[in-house]
């Protein structure tokens, strides 16, 4: 049981370490004065990615992966996400 466990924490340390060095080569990445900007990530598993990169005022949404970057479309600013009003309890009755 104690090997087990003694494993399991050192799985877990390598996972949270691993994921910090990931977070960090992103901002690394980010925070270049360049003209073309990551603006959102969304990580599809196996090494896969939706990124949406912006250069100007253009936002493109790609797929990354190991091997390959494709372009999936341009988004226009009607794209952004919908936000939902918050109902108040007073405003049902």
């Amino acid at each position: 049981v104690r090997v087990l466990a003694y494993l399991g924490l050192l799985a877990a340390s390598a996972y949270f370490l691993i994921l910090f060095r990931k977070k960090k080569q992103m901002a690394a990445i980010q925070s270049k004065s360049g003209k073309i900007h990551v603006t959102d990530t969304c990580p599809l598993g196996n090494r896969q990615y939706l990124i949406v990169a912006q250069y100007g005022q253009e936002k493109h949404l790609l797929g990354v992966n190991p091997t390959s970057i494709a372009h999936l479309s341009r988004l226009n600013s009607t794209d952004s996400p919908l936000e939902h009003p918050k109902s108040n309890s007073s405003d049902e009755n």
